[in-house]
C-alpha cells in the first residue's frame, strides 16, 4: 500500500514538474519577444522616454524611416500622443513629393494607425489600389479592411492578388518564382479572409506549404540568395495574423529551431540588428524585428493583426476637410539656395506680355480675346519659372568628390550595362558596357549605396535618375538607360560584395571595404 502511494505521489509530482515545464514553454515566447521589444525601444530612443523620443527623433525622421517604429508604438498596449509626429508626417507630405503608390499607402496606413482623420488617407486609399504591381494591391486590402474606401471593392482585390499567385505557391513583384517576404505580406493582406472565403483559404494553404519548404535548418529564410532577419520577421507577422503560432507549429519548426531562433543570430547584443549575420547595424531589419515582435505580442495577448488598426477612424475621415489636395502630384527639384534668377525670369516674363499688349494697340487688334490669349501665355510661362528650377551642370556636377573629413574607410563604386543587347549600336552607352569603372569613393558612418551613387553622379557628370527619398530611394535610370527599356523584367539592381541585399540601395547601409555593383539586368526579380 505504501509502495503503491509512494508511486501515485512521484507520478503526481512529474506531472506537475511536466506541467510547470509546459507553462513554462508556453510564456517563454511572449516574454521573450517583449525583452526583444523593450531591448530595441531602448537602444533607439537612448535616455529619452518614448513620448520624448516620438516628439523629437521620430518626428525628425518623419517620412524617412519612423514610420515602422510609430505603426509598432501605436499597436502596443501603451497610449501614446502622436500629434507631433502627425503634425511632423504631413509637413513632409506637403513639401515633397511621393511617387511611389505603395509609399504613399504605407504613409497613409500609419496615419490611420494612431488616429488621424486627414484627407490624405482617403485620398490614397481611392488613387492607388494597383497602380504598383503585388504590394499596392496587398496595402490596398489593409486599407480597405480598415473601411476605406478604394476604386476597388475588397473582393475585387482579392481577386486581382490571387490571379497573381506564382506557380509554386507564394507572390513575388516580378519574375516567375516567389519571394519570401513578398508572400508573407500578402499572406497578412489576406489574413482577415483567412477560413471564410474558399479561394483565399487554399491560396493560403498553398502559400503556407511553399514558406515551409523555403525554411531553412536554423528556422531562418532566404531572400534573393541572403539569410536574413527581415524575411523571417514577415514570416512571424503572416503567421501571428492567420492565428498560426510561429513557436509552436511544426510546419514552422525545422531541427528544433524556430524564426526566433534564426532572427536572435542577427542581434547586435544592443537591441539593434544586422541585415546579416556578423554585419553592421540596418535600420531597417532593426524596425522589421521590432513589427514582428509587436505582432507576436499582440497574437499572444489576443489582440487583432498589426494592421488591423486599432485607431483608425475612417467614418471621420470621409467627412473631414483638409487641405491636402495641394501637396505636389508632380516630382519636384530639390530645394536650392540659389534662386535669383527667378524673380528677374517672372519680371521679363510680365514685360514681354506688355510689350505684347502695346504691339496690339499699335496694330489696333483690339479685340479682347487676344488680350485674353496674351494673359494666358504670361501665366503658364510665369508657372513654368517658377516651378521648375534651372541649374547649369556646374551647378550640380562639381567635379570632384566631396572631403569626408569624417570618413570611416572607403567603398568602391561600379556601375556596368553589359546586359544590354547590342550595345556597339548605341551611342550613348560604352562597347563594354562599364559605365563607371570601379572608383574608391571615401565612405561616412550611414552612408548608404544610393549616397554613394548619388555622390558619383555629382562628382562623375553621370546621369541618374531616382523617384523616392531615403529608404524608399528607387533607381530608374543611369547614363539615359531607362527601366523596360529592354523588355518588362529589364532594370537597375544593385550588388554589395556579390551579393543582392533584400532591401533597396536607400536603405542598405555600407561599411568599410564595400565592394557596390550597379548593373542592369534583363531579369529583374529572377
Amino acid at each position: 500500500m505504501n509502495a503503491r502511494l509512494l508511486a501515485f505521489v512521484t507520478c503526481l509530482l512529474c506531472l506537475v514538474l511536466c506541467a510547470g515545464v509546459f507553462v513554462t514553454s508556453a510564456e517563454s515566447p511572449p516574454n521573450h519577444a517583449q525583452d526583444v521589444y523593450d531591448s530595441i525601444l531602448t537602444h533607439a530612443q537612448g535616455d529619452n522616454t518614448t513620448q520624448e523620443w516620438i516628439d523629437s527623433a521620430l518626428c525628425a525622421q518623419a517620412g524617412t524611416g519612423a514610420e515602422w517604429y510609430i505603426l509598432c508604438l501605436a499597436q502596443s498596449s501603451k497610449d501614446y500622443d502622436f500629434s507631433a509626429y502627425e503634425s511632423a508626417l504631413l509637413t513632409y507630405l506637403d513639401q515633397n513629393t511621393v511617387s511611389s503608390a505603395t509609399t504613399r499607402q504605407k504613409y497613409a496606413l500609419v496615419l490611420a494607425a494612431i488616429g488621424s482623420t486627414d484627407a490624405y488617407i482617403g485620398k490614397t486609399a481611392d488613387t492607388t489600389v494597383g497602380s504598383l504591381g503585388i504590394m499596392s494591391y496587398a496595402y490596398g486590402l489593409h486599407l480597405t479592411h480598415n473601411g476605406y474606401k478604394t476604386q476597388l471593392s475588397e473582393n475585387e482585390i482579392m481577386q486581382e492578388i490571387l490571379a497573381l499567385q506564382k506557380e509554386n505557391g507564394g507572390w513575388a513583384i516580378s519574375g516567375t518564382t516567389a519571394d519570401v517576404d513578398v508572400t508573407a505580406m500578402v499572406l497578412q493582406a489576406l489574413a482577415p479572409h483567412y477560413g471564410k472565403d474558399t479561394e483565399v483559404t487554399a491560396a493560403v494553404d498553398t502559400a503556407l506549404s511553399m514558406l515551409s519548404a523555403r525554411q531553412q535548418s536554423d528556422g531562418g529564410f532566404v531572400s534573393y540568395g541572403v539569410p536574413n532577419p527581415e524575411s523571417a520577421s514577415q514570416v512571424i507577422m503572416a503567421l501571428c495574423a492567420l492565428g498560426i503560432d510561429p513557436v509552436t507549429d511544426p510546419l514552422f519548426i525545422k531541427n528544433g529551431n524556430t524564426t526566433f531562433d534564426a532572427i536572435a543570430t542577427f542581434s547586435l547584443g544592443d537591441g539593434s540588428y544586422a541585415h546579416q549575420a556578423g554585419g553592421a547595424y540596418s535600420a531597417s531589419a532593426t524596425a522589421q524585428v521590432l513589427c514582428a515582435m509587436t505582432s507576436y505580442l499582440r497574437f499572444s495577448e489576443g489582440k487583432a493583426p498589426l494592421y488591423d488598426l486599432d485607431h483608425a477612424r475612417p467614418d471621420e475621415l470621409q467627412s473631414a476637410e483638409h487641405e491636402s489636395e495641394s501637396r505636389a502630384e508632380f516630382p519636384v527639384q530639390e530645394e536650392h539656395n540659389e534662386l535669383s534668377y527667378k524673380p528677374i525670369a517672372c519680371a521679363i516674363v510680365i514685360a514681354l506680355g506688355g510689350i505684347a499688349c502695346i504691339v496690339l494697340l499699335i496694330l489696333k487688334k483690339k479685340h479682347f480675346k487676344n488680350f485674353i490669349a496674351i494673359g494666358i501665355a504670361v501665366a503658364l510661362l510665369l508657372a513654368a519659372v517658377i516651378w521648375i528650377d534651372v541649374r547649369l551642370p556646374e551647378d550640380y556636377y562639381h567635379g570632384e568628390f566631396e572631403s569626408k573629413p569624417d570618413a570611416i574607410g572607403t567603398v568602391t563604386l561600379t556601375i556596368r550595362c553589359d546586359a544590354v543587347p547590342d550595345l556597339a549600336e548605341i551611342d550613348h552607352l560604352p562597347d563594354d558596357g562599364v559605365i563607371l569603372a570601379a572608383t574608391t569613393i571615401d565612405l561616412a558612418k550611414g552612408e548608404t549605396a544610393y549616397d554613394i551613387l548619388m555622390q558619383a553622379a555629382r562628382a562623375l557628370h553621370l546621369h541618374v535618375d531616382t523617384t523616392g527619398a531615403g529608404e524608399a530611394a528607387y533607381v530608374r535610370g543611369i547614363s539615359y538607360l531607362y527601366e523596360q527599356e529592354h523588355g518588362d523584367l529589364s532594370g537597375w539592381t544593385y550588388k554589395v560584395n556579390d551579393i543582392s541585399p533584400s532591401v533597396g540601395c536607400g536603405a542598405y547601409t555600407l561599411s568599410d571595404g564595400d565592394e557596390v555593383v550597379f548593373e542592369y539586368t534583363l531579369t529583374v526579380g529572377q
